[in-house]
């Protein structure tokens, strides 16, 4: 009769004989991934950082091998990153992203409206946001592709000008609380479709869902100001209308592979709370939905040099022996897949079940040495935090 240790023994040598014969050495020769060092200030329970003489904040990483999404969200006029975060706890949302909270230099941002304060005193906001990409590229493992932004009010109309000025560099963006001024319309051009959004409730007297007349702070109404997106990210198209809720209307181009909505919400004001949307966890479905890379939960992605692994906790039983499992070195993992995918389940009743699957270049046609630090590194850096 086979005895109940058989198993954990052969997973145990296995992954010995793996680790061994990839290297022997536990010594890892590739650069060590950069901390956040000692340049930022607890304030408030975020790490204010700044960059150029500008402040940004976020809470503290405490995973620094993994691989995230980066997130921005912009308050709006006369607020502050503390009440941006207060008001939408995006950074409670996923684990998956990095969420900073930037901080304007006066009471607003350079929307490119050419018609406000931040703009007459030369504020370069665009560059803020280009400063601190590079930074934060530069502290974390942060995912190719998987930069996010969405801002309140003013800070809405600023995620615009990203819109029109930095296409290459977003995923998605979400507008809330804020239609497009009349400058900004009529220059706004990009050539990097872009999953965009606006939410906005058409009871808003502050920034108007139907727009404003003003000589200096014109404003479209929503509809225009999609309508103008939506004809940028597909060249010319028609939306259609959805009721998706009571009081609630989807505004969509369909059967299109990037996302232009507007979110109608009928009786809200001026408001990131649009009841009977919850805005915060709308806006986080939208940017996954967006994403090159979605993660399942429990899921997380490891950058290791070049290269990115997927790494899933089957069933989180830290109280019972770790188990490990490695797909198969085959280009489509073909030939093992069925296997590697019934064996989980079994395997996860007795034991706390971590799946390495090679995502992109991963495991699969990255050369032998490669393979065998970077498989070094997760269980060193980052599985051994975990188990």
């Amino acid at each position: 009769m086979t005895s109940n240790l058989f198993l954990p023994r052969v997973l145990s040598l296995t992954l010995a004989a793996l680790l061994v014969g990839c290297g022997g050495s536990n010594h890892i020769n590739d650069e060590a991934p950069v901390s956040n060092g000692n340049d930022s200030k607890m304030v408030g329970g975020f790490e204010q950082h700044e960059v150029n003489e500008r402040f940004y904040y976020m809470k503290p990483v405490e995973n620094t091998n993994k691989a995230y999404k980066l997130l921005f969200a912009f308050h709006g006029s006369g607020g502050n990153s503390q009440g941006m975060a207060a008001m939408t706890k995006l950074h409670e949302q996923s684990d998956d992203y990095l969420v900073v909270y930037p901080k304007s230099k006066n009471e607003e941002w350079n929307e490119g409206c050419r018609c406000n304060k931040a703009d007459r005193l030369g504020v370069d906001d665009l560059g803020f946001v280009d400063d601190m990409i590079a930074e934060l590229k530069a502290k974390y493992q942060l995912i190719d592709g998987e930069i996010y932004a969405t801002g309140f009010s003013q800070g809405g109309l600023f995620v615009q000008n990203l819109l029109c000025n930095r296409s290459e560099v977003f995923n998605a963006i979400v507008t809330v609380g804020a239609p497009m001024s009349y400058q900004l319309g009529d220059s706004c051009s990009f050539d990097t479709p872009t999953h965009y959004r606006i939410m906005h409730g058409k009871a808003d007297t502050v920034l108007p869902y139907t727009g404003r007349s003003h000589a200096n702070f014109g404003l479209l109404s929503s509809p225009q100001a999609i309508k103008i997106i939506g004809n940028l990210n597909y060249d010319s198209a028609l939306s259609t209308d959805k009721k998706v809720e009571q009081g609630v209307t989807l505004t969509y181009y369909p059967n299109r592979a990037i996302q232009t909505e507007l979110i109608s919400v009928d009786g809200a004001g001026h408001s990131w709370n649009l009841s009977p949307i919850n805005t915060t966890q709308s806006i986080m479905e939208f940017f996954e939905k967006a994403s090159k890379h979605p993660l399942p939960q429990g899921s997380d992605l490891i950058a290791i040099n070049e290269d990115y692994y997927h790494v899933r906790n089957v069933t989180p039983q830290t109280d019972k022996p770790t188990v490990v499992m490695l797909s198969g070195a085959n280009l489509h993992f073909h030939s093992d897949s069925a296997w590697f995918a019934l064996l989980q389940p079994y395997l996860s009743t007795q034991f706390n079940v971590y799946v390495l699957i090679g995502l992109g270049k991963g495991l699969v046609v990255t050369p032998a040495h490669r393979q065998c630090k970077s498989l070094q590194r997760i269980f060193q850096c980052y599985l051994r935090s975990l188990i």
